[in-house]
């Protein structure tokens, strides 16, 4: 029973398949390369027990694979309840019997009378699970029969009805039924990437392998005219990466898993109960907190992060946990913290975990801590932070003012230094200036664009944006992981504030700081790769967004207007000056051409002419004065 060809034409619009699934040759497709069949094959050979003879193919249709296992050296053994496709088979010389899997139990043991004594190599289900309406009951039956056969594997086609093209189209209110694909009219069962994981644990099979099927546009991508499916249209490039951050397989056609037979469907499936109920409980066992307030160390402020520790004892809510997170922490350093958490009252400690994180950047320990927290929120706090005591209940009165939003709350500033060997011969440290609020009280979205207002304790935001849309922290950034997070999260969630200073932000001039360990030229290569990336995906505005865009841009326009008024102004003031110099240089210019004409009008008199013998007797003795004054006795 296999699936619609990529290269089957799309039904037309609004089109609905034949639900009652009546002609059986749909099915019949052969063999060939980048097919999900190629992929299962490729497993197949992979996970190949020693010694085995047979390849059971359940659900088997036509039999697309039954002469590329037949090329493998092994039998082929279809079942199929449609007779069609096991007469065409028996025609090409394969082994084939129809029978029914509504009652598994007895199709195993006409397989076990079938096989006769052989072995079994794997079994097969491509493209089977979902036509069955007691499909867990057989993979149950299936987990018995292949350990009894040895522990052989299982290789399972399955369709993804959470392919992209089915996610938006679904959005949009279309769920077409077609009669192969994605939505085969026959299919009773659908499966996304979580739910055949579910699926198949409960059954007793551990996945051991993987080589999905992918294709970009599946059969489900029509019509054209749907704007939605348009990746370069601004609302599908959301659409697509809303789909693509939330979990696996946007693009995944066929799920294609390798499986082995594991422990007892009942074991799993209490197993998986356990996992889900703990999963709901906050650290004492009770409700799961308001708040998950992550605290990064590498332990090497310990005086400042059992500061840190107590603004959270002392808070005037207690309704959150902390996440410690020990990144790259060992030996007596980790040690040493369990100690210091330990010295805390119980009340405290209880709600207080260490989580080890080994490896990664800045970031790493962010999204380890997100993914164990409990809380409906996930806040921050630098292991040289403090927390002042409203600093949890203003994040809850601003969550149950608007749930699912950022939450911003103003921070203070102040700068210290370490003081080495100043606290019996241990580092300490001293404030060097005042505590400031230099960050706005209020968010702004277009001043954030440009520069970050809001350090990483001035905002929490719903840990669903991390887990389920998989908006964490960006674990290639050497610095500004805050500042990319909190600009995508304000974009998707909104962001509600309250104008008060709830946290000390505590800036080093002296001693290590991602401002003395990061150079200037990463900061900037941060903030450019920042900006690309927000700028390669649209961007949701959050209401009240575009007033400010207008006003930005009548500000903008304004101080454009006066800078061209003021050009022009200076312009003008240019001309005039050069008016000016060029009527001066004029006027002199007369003036020294009237001078020139007076002098030779002088020269050219008869007075002059007649005076020249004494002008010239004069000379003399004008030099001889001259001397006697340069050289006086």
């Amino acid at each position: 029973m296999t699936e619609r060809s990529p290269s089957d034409p799309a039904p037309a619009d609004g089109e609905v398949g034949d639900l009652g699934g009546s002609d059986p040759a749909r099915y019949d497709f052969a063999f060939g390369e980048h097919t999900p069949y190629a992929n299962a094959m490729a497993l197949l050979r992979a996970h190949l027990p020693r010694g085995g003879e047979v390849v059971v193919d359940l659900g088997c249709g036509f039999g697309a694979v039954a002469e590329p296992v037949r090329q493998l050296g092994l039998a082929y053994l279809g079942v199929d309840s449609q007779p069609a496709g096991v007469k065409d088979l028996l025609g090409r010389g394969m082994e084939a019997m129809v029978d029914d899997l509504s009652n598994p139990e007895e199709v195993l043991a006409d397989l076990d009378r079938a096989l006769g004594g052989r072995q079994v190599a794997a079994v097969l289900m491509l493209d089977a699970i979902e036509h069955l309406s007691n499909g867990t009951e057989v993979l149950v039956a299936l987990n018995r029969f292949a350990a009894r056969h040895g522990r052989v594997p299982l290789v399972v086609s399955i369709p993804n009805v959470t392919h992209l093209d089915v996610a938006v189209k679904t959005l949009l209110g279309r769920f077409e039924y077609t009669e192969t694909g994605l939505l085969d009219s026959t299919h009773v069962r659908m499966f996304s990437p979580s739910g055949i994981d579910r699926v198949m644990r409960s059954a007793g099979w551990a996945e051991v392998s993987r080589m999905d099927f992918e294709l970009s546009q599946s059969d489900q991508h029509y019509p054209g005219s749907l704007v939605a499916l348009e990746p370069s249209t601004p609302l599908g490039g959301l659409l697509r990466s809303i789909r693509i951050g939330s979990c696996e397989g946007a693009f995944v056609n066929q799920f294609v898993r390798a499986y082995l037979p594991g422990p007892l469907p009942a074991a799993a499936a209490e197993e998986a109960e356990a996992s889900a109920a703990a999963d709901s409980l906050g650290p004492a066992g009770g409700a799961a907190p308001f708040l998950s307030v992550l605290v990064r160390t590498q332990a090497k402020r310990p005086h400042t992060l059992v500061e840190t520790l107590l603004s959270l004892a002392a808070q005037d809510c207690q309704d959150f946990e902390v996440l410690v997170l020990c990144h790259d922490v060992g030996g007596e350093r980790r040690a040493s913290l369990e100690q210091m958490v330990g010295e805390f009252h119980e009340s405290f400690t209880r709600r207080v975990r260490l989580v080890d994180v080994c490896g990664g950047g800045r970031s790493r320990p962010l999204n380890v801590g997100a993914h164990v927290a409990r809380g409906r929120y996930l806040a921050v706090l630098d292991d040289d932070d403090m927390a002042f005591g409203n600093w949890v209940s203003a994040f809850r009165r601003l969550a149950d003012r608007c749930p699912g939003r950022v939450l911003r709350l103003a921070v203070a500033e102040q700068w210290f230094e370490e003081r080495p060997g100043a606290w019996a011969g241990q580092t300490g440290y001293e404030p060097v200036d005042r505590p400031r609020c230099p960050y706005p009280m209020d968010f702004d979205l277009l001043d954030h664009l440009w520069e970050n207002h809001t350090p990483p304790s001035g905002f929490a935001l719903p840990r669903s944006l991390v887990v389920d849309l998989g908006q964490g922290w960006d674990e290639s950034l050497p610095v500004l992981e805050d500042w990319d997070l909190l600009l995508r999260a304000s974009s998707w969630c909104g962001v509600v504030d309250e104008p008060i200073v709830s946290a000390l932000y505590r800036r080093w001039r002296l001693g290590e700081s991602s401002s003395t360990v990061h150079a200037k030229h990463e900061w900037d290569a941060a903030w450019r790769f920042i900006v690309a990336k927000l700028d390669a995906a649209p961007y949701l505005l959050p209401r009240g967004g575009l007033a400010g865009v207008r006003n930005a841009l009548n500000e903008r326009s304004e101080l454009v207007g006066r800078l061209a008024e003021s050009e022009r102004s200076r312009e003008e003031e240019i001309t005039r000056r050069e008016e000016e110099i060029a009527s001066l240089r004029s006027a002199l210019h007369t003036t020294a051409t009237e001078a020139r004409a007076q002098i030779d009008e002088i020269r050219s008199s008869t007075s002059w002419r007649l005076t020249a013998p004494l002008r010239s007797a004069g000379k003399p003795l004008a030099r001889i004065r001259h001397r006697r004054s340069a050289n006086p006795r």
